[in-house]
């Protein structure tokens, strides 16, 4: 009789603490499927384009842990012709693409979701790859890539 609250308990943390994601098809054709093209115009952003690098992570109250989950960049709208083939990878919704190639981009190997929003005239990314360390080197990647242009902009 006394181990029924506990059942019920640890019932309700698996339930809770079970993560579920959306489901996104691969793409592969198009200019969103482009993995090259995405690691070359992250790679090669103008000055002043990436605004904001951050983190979206996922608690797990079960645990009292937390996981990088996303990478967040938040880059300038462009209208200059240098900017055509990276507005028209963000005019893509959502992709999820497959990268397979040495790990000199800002991507890691492997899959890798995109998520493009308009955000107050710029374009929010979120970025998610398969793992949490592969979340972890793609956070530390864009942190990277950020900091040159963080410190000419001062």
């Amino acid at each position: 009789m006394n181990a029924f609250p506990f059942a019920v308990a640890a019932t309700a943390c698996l339930s809770a603490c079970t993560p579920y994601g959306p489901a996104v098809t691969l793409v592969k054709e198009g200019p969103c499927a482009g993995a090259e093209a995405w690691q070359d115009e992250l790679r090669s952003l103008p000055a002043g384009a990436l605004l904001k690098v951050g983190a979206s992570y996922m608690w797990d109250t079960c645990s009292g842990t937390a996981q990088v989950a996303a990478t967040n960049l938040l880059l300038r709208r462009s209208e200059a012709p240098s900017a055509q083939r990276l507005n028209r990878l963000l005019a893509c919704s959502s992709a999820r693409i497959l990268v397979s190639y040495p790990p000199d981009g800002i991507l890691p190997d492997g899959l890798v979701e995109i998520d493009v929003r308009p955000d107050a005239g710029n374009y929010a990314v979120t970025l998610r790859a398969d793992s949490v360390a592969k979340n972890v080197q793609l956070l530390r990647r864009a942190k990277a890539l950020a900091e040159p242009r963080n410190m000419t902009g001062s």
